[in-house]
C-alpha cells in the first residue's frame, strides 16, 4: 500500500484534484465565449474568467514543477512544433488581460525556420511566465514586445534569441540579483506566487540556454533568452480544422460536468458523441459496437473501475479490424514518464488537462487524417 508521503503519489493526486475543476472552468468559459448574442459586458467578463483561470493554471503548474525540479525529476520532452504558432498561441492566451488595460502586444518572428523539435510545453510556459509579468507590470495603454530571432545557424539546430520587453515600473537594481530565487518578490509586487521566474530559469538551463535581463526603475524591463533548438522537418503535418461532421466519438470521463462539456464541444462541431462513466463501460461499448463504428476514443487516464490506459491496452488487444482506432488520453499529469506510460498502453496522443478546446479538436482532425492515409 502506497502512503501519501510518497512524492510521486501526492504530486499526481494534487495535479488531478486541482486540474479537474480548472478544466471545467476553462471549457465552460470557452463555450460561453462562442455563444451568439452576448452583450459586450458579458463577453468581457467571460474573457476575464478565462484569463483568471489561465493564470491560476500557471500557478498550479509552477507549484507542481517546483517539486519535480527540487527533486531532480523534471525532464525534457521532445516533439515537433511550429514556433511561430506557439508564440501566437501564447499571445492569444494573454491577450484578454492585455486588452483589459489597452496594452498592445507586438509580436515579431524573424527566422528562416518555423518548425523545430523540443519541449514545446515548457517553452510555452517560459513565454507565459515572462510575458504575463510584462503585461502585469506595464502601464495602461503601454506596449509589450515579444520577439524571436535566429541569431546563429548551427548544424541541425538554430540558436534563437527571444526578447520580451515592457514599458512598465521596472525593477530595483538591488533586487535583480535575486529575481530568479524561489518565492522572491518586490514588496510592491506582492500578489504573484514568486515561482514563475525561478522555474523559467530552471527550464532555460535544462534546454542549454541562457537568460538575462536589464531594467530601469520607472522605465521598464527587458528579458533576453537564448535557447538552441533542433530544426524540424520543413513539412510538419498541420493539425486539421475543427470540422468533425459525420464522426462518431466515444468519450470516457468520470466527472460528469467535464464529460458534458466535451460532449457539447464535439457536437457543436458536427460529431456524434457517446459518453462512458469509466474505462470499463467504454470498453464494453466499444466491444458491443460494429467494427469501424467509432472514429476516435477519448479516455481520461484516471477513472474508477478501469482507467484510460488499462482500457486502451485491452482495446489494442482486441481481435478486431478496428483495434487500431485513434485513442486520445486526457490527464492532469504530463511528465515525460506519464506520456511514455500512455504510449506503452497504445495511446496515440496524451493531452494535459485542462486541454485547450481548439487543440483537442485539431488533434482529433489530425489523427483521423492520418488514419485515412
Amino acid at each position: 500500500m502506497r502512503v501519501f508521503s510518497d512524492s510521486d503519489f501526492w504530486i499526481k493526486e494534487l495535479s488531478h484534484e486541482m486540474r479537474t475543476p480548472l478544466y471545467s472552468i476553462l471549457l465552460l468559459s470557452e463555450d460561453l465565449k462562442r455563444q451568439e448574442g452576448l452583450s459586450d459586458d458579458v463577453r468581457k467578463k467571460t474573457c476575464q474568467i478565462r484569463s483568471s483561470a489561465d493564470h491560476l493554471l500557471a500557478i498550479v503548474n509552477n507549484v507542481l514543477d517546483l517539486t519535480k525540479i527540487s527533486e531532480g525529476r523534471c525532464v525534457l520532452n521532445s516533439e515537433p512544433f511550429d514556433l511561430k504558432d506557439l508564440m501566437n498561441e501564447v499571445t492569444q492566451i494573454l491577450s484578454p488581460s492585455a486588452k483589459e488595460r489597452k496594452i498592445r502586444i507586438r509580436m515579431k518572428f524573424a527566422s528562416a525556420h518555423e518548425n523545430y523539435e523540443g519541449d514545446a510545453l515548457k517553452l510555452k510556459q517560459i513565454f507565459i511566465n515572462i510575458l504575463s509579468n510584462a503585461i502585469r507590470y506595464s502601464r495602461d495603454k503601454g506596449r509589450v514586445l515579444f520577439i524571436a530571432k535566429a541569431i546563429e545557424n548551427r548544424e541541425e539546430e538554430d540558436l534563437l534569441r527571444f526578447v520580451i520587453a515592457d514599458e512598465g515600473c521596472g525593477i530595483e537594481r538591488n533586487f535583480i540579483d535575486r529575481i530568479f530565487d524561489p518565492y522572491t518578490q518586490e514588496k510592491e509586487k506582492i500578489g504573484t506566487s514568486g515561482l514563475g521566474l525561478y522555474i523559467t530559469k530552471a527550464y532555460v538551463d535544462m534546454m542549454g540556454g541562457k537568460i538575462f535581463l536589464s531594467s530601469r526603475k520607472g522605465k521598464g524591463t527587458t528579458f533576453l533568452i537564448e535557447i538552441p533548438l533542433k530544426t524540424g522537418k520543413k513539412n510538419i503535418i498541420k493539425e486539421q480544422g475543427p470540422d468533425l461532421r459525420g464522426m462518431r466519438i466515444l468519450v470516457a470521463e468520470d466527472v460528469l460536468i467535464n464529460a458534458r462539456i466535451i460532449e457539447n464541444l464535439l457536437r457543436n462541431h458536427g460529431a456524434e458523441t457517446k459518453l462512458a462513466e469509466n474505462g470499463k463501460t467504454a470498453l464494453e461499448m466499444y466491444e458491443a459496437s460494429e467494427e469501424g463504428h467509432y472514429d476516435v476514443l477519448i479516455l481520461d487516464v484516471r477513472m474508477p473501475v478501469l482507467g484510460g490506459r488499462d482500457a486502451a491496452e485491452k482495446i489494442r488487444a482486441c481481435k478486431r479490424k478496428d483495434s487500431g482506432i485513434p485513442i486520445i488520453a486526457l490527464s492532469g499529469e504530463c511528465s515525460g514518464e506519464e506520456i511514455e506510460e500512455s504510449q506503452k498502453a497504445g495511446i496515440d496522443v496524451h493531452l494535459c488537462k485542462p486541454v485547450d478546446p481548439e487543440k483537442l479538436l485539431k488533434t482529433i482532425g489530425r489523427l483521423c487524417l492520418k488514419k485515412k492515409d
